[in-house]
This record gives structure tokens, C-alpha cells and sequence, in this order.
């Protein structure tokens, strides 16, 4: 799956992504902006060089050596070229409690030609002739100060440009931490969304790796925020401050990983969601300036200088302790990064082992009348840079060339298991399940199909973890079209490990093309149930979850044909007769391992999501009731109500009216 691409750094595809292993702990890298002292609300001035905050970062790094942290400094070159910025930071460097990387301010590193304003201030805007030259000159007296020369590259204000990477690819560096994932609310700087907070590689040579800002877009819009966030952050939202209301009322609030404006149960909330998304690495950011009282709006006064080293202190426990993380530095992080071997550096005798591996898959395809669309399938299998021990098609009585189309591929691997009589997806797939001769079982519908890396990224997660009960990943959802409708789920981030059955009580986020389990567990558990005529599948991830853990490989390997006559297509009264009774048999038989409130959460999502539906498609009674029902139990009160204000008829033809008038 591409990302799409709007600014040089950001990575060009999803191979670019790092895929940290998910049974590996969480890291944690400090890296601090240390930076000349200047009025952040005033115009910028190349009179800016007071760098006396610096000595006061001991305060910080006291916390930092308590607990094995070495941040690493960020210098911009007021503090690389005065003695009162490089000595306490090169006493740290010498040894060895930190490391020394760059940070251009265009304003205050010479050579100084360009003319001094907002638009300036952010070092791609300017000619890339001028750019290049300020780096050099800050990199070589950095290299003069402080004795080695920096691997680390931060762009002052976030402000990296279409030269950037190359500059840096020139001058050696291995690290940049640039990206602040998103649109900058600033009128002249980069636009970086799109951009993702995982580390990523940047540059044809993959010599550079992008750590960006660690941020996201929490509350009830789930990732959707990302999107919509851009836009009420805009000046004009700001003026309003929709951001700040939105937040409030909890549909969603950006929060960065800084103390700088972050509260730490704020952090600490951040890091949670992002861990249970799969992220393994977390970046905490702040800048010198801040460490003496009055020269930014984050610390005041004495109070809250104490308040923001507590902070520093309360994370570095909490990350320490409940997430049962370790420190690292971002040029370890790219250490990490770089013994991961891609598919493409494979030697011949690691691709033999990941072939021999394959041996224990067994692929399940259900197919019933599926002869226009089987023949895609069975080519993805095919095409696995791993291939399995065997593909079994179960022929669901089909009346057309299905068993023909399966005999083509009789060669390779592929051979079909004939029902006697109708069994539906779910008696399909237990056929599949029974007649399996492999102890991993991959699960394929017959209209869908797989990138090719998808068994061998699957199960190099597997293996890495005798708990996982069932590993999935990203799927894209193509229209019958064939247009691309991208994340099949919208974008929703999914819970992965041992609390994953929880979440999949609120809602599902695993396409059963994705999935891989383990066939033991899957006949422990009975197989799917043959009485669901939807929502089979959600049941068996819900049941395989409280079994073990749960795995994801977010890389989008799964493309999902969506087919106007499928029994997924959303139907109310088989949600209303299969998928919540299902769902409330779950909640009753673990209510003991629920709180009251996840209960509502659960009772509340579900029904206030169907109700929006139903009430969307033209069921307005069936659709208010449940989403009233949602409101009662506490669910995202205001969010329903504005709901059934906006979406009604009368609010629908007064919106249609207005539009009409701006028209004319």
C-alpha cells in the first residue's frame, strides 16, 4: 500500500516503515532542543545569542542519569559557538551522558543573506544553496566545539524542505528528527500530513532515518482526527478555539509527547494508545529554554519549573514501570533499525529457513459460486515469497466453474474439499479448519487476494511470540469499481496484545482475509459458529483473543474486492439478530472482568454506530430509538444528540436551503 506523498520527508511507501518486533519492550529516546533564549511571540531578530539557560539543564539531566537516560542535545549555533552554550553540554558529552546532534535557526547561523521573517525562520524555505551553506557552517562548529561530529539533524520549528534530505545525505548525517506529523499551524511551514509517527527510512540510499515527534490525535474520532484535526486548527478554528472545545468534550485532542504543554496524565495517555497500536518507539522533546522560569509560556515561574521536572520525573517512572520500556538514543534506535533485515536482503540460507517455515501454513478458502473471482485469489497464493504447505479450497456447493478453476492450479499446491451440503462461510472455513494439514491456518475469501510478503511477514510475528493466538494486519478495501477506498477500517488504530478481546467488544477492526491462528487453538475453540449467519468471524477473533494474545503487522498486505451482493453488506435486522446478541453473550459471560463503565462503552458504541446507519439509510425510527438508547447509557451524550439535531429532516432541508442560497 503507498502512502500518499506530499513532502520529501515523508516516507514513500509503507516498506519504509520500520517493523519493530512486537513481543520486544518499548524505547524511549529524550532529545532536547538547546537553543539561544529569544521572545517566542516577538518578531525574529538576528540579535538573539544569549545562551546562559544551558548551564541549567543539570537540573534536568540529574533526572535523566536516575534513571539511565542520555537525551540527546540538539545544538543550534549560538550555543555551538559561545562557550557559555558547548562547555556544560560538552563536560556532559565527555562523559558520556549524552549525545550531540544539530539544530538549525536560520535567523541566527551565518552565512546571513537572506532577509530576516516568519517565512525565513523555517530553513526549507530557503534557497537550497543557502540552506546547504548554513548547515555545513553549523556542522563544522559543532564538530569544532564539541570534537566529533553530529549524526543528528533536527530542522528549527519542524521547518525541513525539499532540499533537506539531500543536504543531509551529503553531510554524513544518519538521524533526522524533523517530522512533526501533520499541517503546521503556522502560515509558512511544512505540511507533513499524511506522515505517520513511526521511525521511517528517508532517501534512495536509506541511509537516514526519520524518528518523528511522537503525536497523535486521541478521542472519540479515533484516527479519523488526523484528518479533520488539520482543518479546525486552522487560524481561523483557533481564533474560536475548536481545538480547545473538541478536546473537551473528548472527540479529539492532539497531544505531543513534550512537557511543554502536555500534562502528564496526557502523556502518559498518549503512550498507552500509541503502545496498544503497535508503536514501539516514543520520542520526549522539550527545549533548554524552558529550564530557567520566564523565557517560554510553558514555565513561568519557580512552580512551574518544579511541575516541569515532576514531569519528567513521573514519565520516566511510568514508562519505566507500567509500560516496562528501556531508554535508548535515536542513533541506537537506527542501530535497531538497520539489524532488521528486509525481504530483500534475505541470504539464501534465511530464505531457506522462512520456505521450510511455510511448510506448517495451510491456506482456507471458502467458495461458493466463485469462479469469476477464484482465479485472483489462487494467484496471490501463488505469488507468496513464502508458500505454504497447501492451499484448500472448499467448494460451498457451487453451481458454475468454481471445482474447474481449481483444477488448474491442481499443480501447485492447491486442492479442493467438496461440501455435501450448503455450510455458509463459517461451515465452510471449519471444513477448511478439519481437513488442514498444517499447525498454522491463513484464511482467504475467494474474491480477495494478498500481496506477496503477506505469509512471510505474518509469520515472523507468529513465531516471535508462542502467546499470539491469532496475527492480522491492514487491509485495503478496493470498490467493485476497482477504486482504491483505502484502509478497509477507515484508518481505525487496532489493540494488539492481551487486552485486544476488549476492544473487538467495541467494534471489529480484523478483515478474516488478514488473519492467521494457530489450527490447534482454532479446533480447541470449536470453530466458527455455523449458527451466526454474520458476524461469525468477529465472534472467533473475540474468542481466539481471550485464548492469547494478539498480533498486527500494519503494513497493508490484504486487498479486500468489495462485491454488491455480499453477505457483508450491512443489513440491520441480521445486525440486530446475529451480531449484538452475539457481542451481549460476550459481555455477560465476562461482565466480571469488565467495569460498568466498559460495559456501556461496549453496549453504547455498538448501538449508537448502528443506530447513525440505520438512520443514514432511511430507518430513521429504528435509528434514533438506538441511538437514544446509546445516550441513555451514557455513551458520548453530546456527540448523539448533536448527531440527531444535525441529521434530522428538518436540520437536513435547512442545511440544503442555506447551501442553496450560498449558490445563487
Amino acid at each position: 500500500m503507498s502512502i500518499r506523498k506530499s513532502h520529501s520527508m515523508l516516507p514513500v511507501g509503507s516498506a519504509d516503515i520500520v517493523a519493530f518486533p512486537q513481543v520486544t519492550r518499548p524505547r524511549l529516546v529524550v532529545i532536547v532542543d538547546a537553543e539561544e533564549e529569544f521572545d517566542w511571540s516577538a518578531p525574529f531578530s538576528r540579535a538573539n545569542h544569549s545562551v546562559t539557560t544551558i548551564a541549567a539543564q543539570i537540573r534536568a539531566q540529574r533526572i535523566f542519569e536516575k534513571f539511565g537516560v542520555k537525551p540527546a542535545y540538539a545544538v543550534d549555533y549560538p550555543v555551538a559557538s559561545q562557550e557559555d552554550g558547548y562547555k556544560p553540554l560538552r563536560e556532559l558529552l565527555q562523559s558520556g551522558a549524552c549525545s550531540i546532534g544539530a539544530q538549525l535557526h536560520p535567523w541566527v547561523t551565518p552565512p546571513h543573506e537572506e532577509l530576516v521573517c516568519e517565512k525565513n525562520s523555517f530553513a526549507g524555505n530557503l534557497p537550497a544553496h543557502l540552506e546547504r551553506r548554513k548547515l555545513e557552517q553549523l556542522t563544522e562548529m559543532i564538530e569544532q566545539s564539541f570534537g566529533s561530529r553530529p549524526k543528528l539533524y533536527r530542522a528549527g520549528r519542524y521547518g525541513a524542505g525539499s532540499a533537506t534530505m539531500n543536504i543531509l545525505e551529503d553531510l554524513g548525517y544518519e538521524v533526522d528528527c524533523s517530522v512533526l506529523p501533520g499541517q503546521t499551524a503556522a502560515a509558512f511551514g511544512p505540511d507533513y500530513s499524511g506522515g505517520t509517527a513511526r521511525p521511517y527510512w528517508i532517501g534512495s540510499k536509506r541511509q537516514i532515518l526519520e524518528l518523528p515527534v511522537t503525536i497523535a490525535t486521541l478521542g472519540l474520532a479515533g484516527t479519523a482526527g488526523d484528518a479533520v484535526y488539520s482543518k479546525v486548527a486552522s487560524p481561523l478554528g483557533r481564533v474560536f478555539k475548536i481545538p480547545a472545545v473538541l478536546a473537551r468534550l473528548g472527540v479529539m485532542e492532539r497531544i505531543r509527547l513534550t512537557p511543554e504543554g502536555t500534562t502528564l496524565e496526557e502523556a502518559k495517555r498518549l503512550t498507552r494508545s500509541m503502545h496498544r497500536a503497535g508503536h514501539k518507539v516514543f520520542a520526549v522533546s522539550y527545549h533548554t529554554p524552558s529550564l530557567v522560569p520566564g523565557n517560554t509560556q510553558y514555565v513561568r515561574d519557580e512552580k512551574e519549573l518544579q511541575k516541569f521536572l515532576g514531569w519528567l520525573e513521573g514519565y520516566l517512572e511510568f514508562f519505566m514501570d507500567e509500560m516496562r520500556g528501556e531508554v535508548s538514543t535515536p542513533l541506537a534506535i537506527r542501530d535497531w533499525a538497520r539489524s532488521l533485515k528486509s525481504l530483500d536482503s534475505l541470504d539464501q540460507s534465511d530464505r531457506a529457513m522462512r520456505l521450510e517455515s511455510g511448510q506448517r501454513v495451510s491456506v482456507v478458502i471458502p467458495a461458493h459460486n466463485s469462479a469469476a473471482t477464484l482465479a485472483r485469489a489462487l494467484d496471490s497464493v501463488v505469488a507468496q515469497t513464502v508458500q505454504p504447505y497447501e492451499t484448500i479450497v472448499v467448494d460451498d456447493c457451487s453451481t458454475d466453474e468454481t471445482a474447474a478453476v481449481v483444477a488448474r492450479y491442481a499443480g501447485r499446491g492447491v486442492r479442493v474439499v467438496a461440501m455435501q451440503r450448503r455450510g455458509g462461510a463459517a461451515g465452510a472455513r471449519n471444513e477448511g479448519i478439519k481437513s488442514a494439514r498444517g499447525e498454522i491456518v491463513a484464511f482467504l475469501d475467494s474474491d480477495d487476494e494478498w500481496l506477496p510478503a503477506k505469509l512471510e511477514k505474518q509469520l515472523r510475528i507468529l513465531d516471535s511470540n508462542d502467546r499470539l493466538a491469532l496475527v492480522f494486519c491492514s487491509s485495503t478495501l478496493f470498490a467493485p469499481d476497482g477504486k482504491n477506498l483505502g484502509d478497509i477500517y477507515g484508518g481505525h488504530v487496532p489493540t494488539v496484545g492481551s487486552n485486544a478481546w476488549k476492544a473487538l467488544l467495541v467494534t471489529n477492526f480484523i478483515a478474516t482475509p488478514s488473519v492467521m491462528a494457530r489450527r490447534a487453538q482454532l479446533l480447541a475453540l470449536g470453530g466458527f459458529d455455523t449458527g451466526l449467519k454474520i458476524g461469525e468471524d468477529q465472534d472467533m477473533w473475540i474468542r481466539l483473543s481471550l485464548a492469547g494474545d494478539v498480533g498486527f503487522e500494519p503494513e497493508s498486505l490484504v486487498w479486500v474486492h468489495e462485491r454488491q451482493n455480499s453477505l457483508s453488506n450491512w443489513n440491520l435486522d441480521e445486525q440486530l439478530r446475529y451480531t449484538l446478541p452475539m457481542i451481549e453473550k460476550h459481555v455477560s459471560a465476562l461482565s466480571h472482568r469488565l467495569t460498568k463503565a466498559e460495559i456501556r462503552d461496549i453496549r453504547g458504541e455498538r448501538l449508537g454506530r448502528l443506530g447513525r446507519v440505520a438512520y443514514t439509510r432511511g430507518q430513521r425510527l429504528k435509528g434514533a430509538r438506538m441511538v437514544l438508547e446509546a445516550t441513555l447509557l451514557g455513551h458520548r451524550p453530546f456527540e448523539n444528540l448533536y448527531y440527531l439535531m444535525t441529521a434530522s429532516p428538518p436540520a437536513t432541508g435547512l442545511k440544503t436551503l442555506i447551501r442553496r442560497g450560498l449558490t445563487r
